[in-house]
């Protein structure tokens, strides 16, 4: 697949599905995210970050791929539009999380010791 076709699908998928979210939102906890699904019998990675108190989504992006790079854009992305730069970030036991949570030299732990499935619940209802 083309990079501007998934740009292309990934835009209006996340159109589609209602996730451009405002900008400017601060959260003591931040809980990130990655998980599997597929548009048009391709594989995709959701990217999310959500607020675990409120269940409210912070930050989605849908990318072709995982990796390093893009945790650390991730996170980049999300302290670019948030003010959660002293926030714990709740992540998944996922290295490359951990990484970039290093990187921007923030407070991390792994969210499955911290939160209850209600999270996880916001989740499974984006996919």
């Amino acid at each position: 697949m083309t990079s501007s076709r998934h740009n292309r699908l990934s835009y209006n998928w996340i159109l589609k599905a209602d996730l451009q979210l405002e900008s400017g939102r601060s959260s003591d906890h931040v809980t990130i995210d990655e998980t599997v699904i597929r548009l048009d019998s391709e594989q995709y990675w959701l990217y999310t970050a959500v607020d675990p108190v409120l269940n409210d989504l912070l930050y989605t992006t849908l990318e072709a791929t995982r990796n390093k790079l893009l945790s650390s854009v991730l996170f980049r992305e999300l302290l670019e539009k948030h003010d959660v730069d002293d926030s714990m970030f709740l992540v998944d036991v996922d290295k490359s999380q951990h990484d970039a949570c290093q990187r921007y030299n923030l407070n991390c732990r792994n969210y499955r010791q911290e939160i209850g499935s209600s999270v996880k619940h916001l989740f499974e209802a984006i996919k």
